[in-house]
């Protein structure tokens, strides 16, 4: 029986906690050489918060000669950027911006033309090209790269839900809807449309005049519109967008009419399948 108690008490001193932990996979090594993914946050240290801003899953690549945007949401949509957008050049060429990249060719996609057209990301705060292999590499160091950019600046995605809600902050109000969460605040520059999801890129910063009790110690400004979609329901049949009225599928617009309007009224379904 003293021999079981003291087995106990052994596992309890020494057996390690399997408490939830949020860990950083991409952690570089240690100083001796071991691989290390340092534990960040114990599961009851995590703070709620206003907006969680979740993983990007997706990369915005924008032409610099167009400026033309193009969303990049998986490893085809890489390699139709590679191949639609890619900037050819010699080997020659490659060989300089191995040693030293112009600042104006960042975020660029380079085709070394003398090597089977091989792909190449300009990252010129690092002084590196990132090589694009397959589209699944491509896809995963596009994504990595937007979001580092966007980290930098300050800038988050948010993706806004297709109605406003009722909420209570100093008195009941309606609210947008923010990766899932209320929000109780303005993003300048931005006008929510009913009827409408969206994904924004919105500068964060923090506030440095004098702020009211009652206030958030932040201010949101719009940065870009990466993606403005009616929330169309799946049964939805015939749907009017403000101004035109278009068949739709399964959620998807097909084909609209094409009318000039000068005023737009709220998007609604105007027929659904039984």
């Amino acid at each position: 029986m003293k021999k079981i108690l003291f087995s106990l008490v052994v596992m309890i001193v020494f057996v390690p906690s399997f408490a939830s932990a949020i860990y950083d996979p991409n952690a570089t090594t240690n100083p001796n050489g071991e691989g290390v993914a340092p534990m960040l946050l114990t599961a009851t240290e995590v703070t709620p918060t206003l907006i969680s801003t979740p993983p990007i899953n997706f990369a915005l690549y924008t032409d610099p000669n167009t400026e033309e945007d193009y969303q990049i949401n998986s490893p085809y949509d890489a390699l139709m950027a590679m191949q639609k957008y890619g900037l050819g050049i010699t080997d020659k060429d490659y060989q300089n911006f191995t040693k030293n990249i112009p600042k104006k060719l960042d975020g660029r996609i380079l085709l070394n033309v003398d090597d089977s057209g091989k792909a190449y990301l300009v990252d010129s705060d690092n002084n590196k090209l990132i090589y694009l292999a397959k589209p699944e590499q491509a896809f995963n160091e596009l994504q990595k790269y937007y979001s580092n950019k966007l980290s930098k600046a300050g800038v988050e995605i948010y993706d806004i839900s297709s109605e406003l809600a009722d909420c209570t902050g100093v008195a009941p109000m309606k609210c947008m809807i923010v990766n899932g969460k209320y929000f109780y605040d303005q993003i300048k520059g931005f006008d929510f449309v009913a009827g409408y999801t969206y994904k924004l890129e919105v500068k964060k910063s923090e506030r440095t005049e004098v702020i009211p009790a009652d206030a958030s110690s932040y201010s949101y400004e719009l940065i870009k519109i990466i993606s403005q979609n009616p929330d169309i329901p799946e049964n939805c049949s015939s749907w009017f967008d403000g101004c035109n009225t278009c068949m739709t599928n399964e959620g998807e617009l097909g084909g609209c009419t094409k009318k000039m309007c000068f005023t737009y009224e709220t998007p609604k379904c105007l027929a659904f399948t039984k």
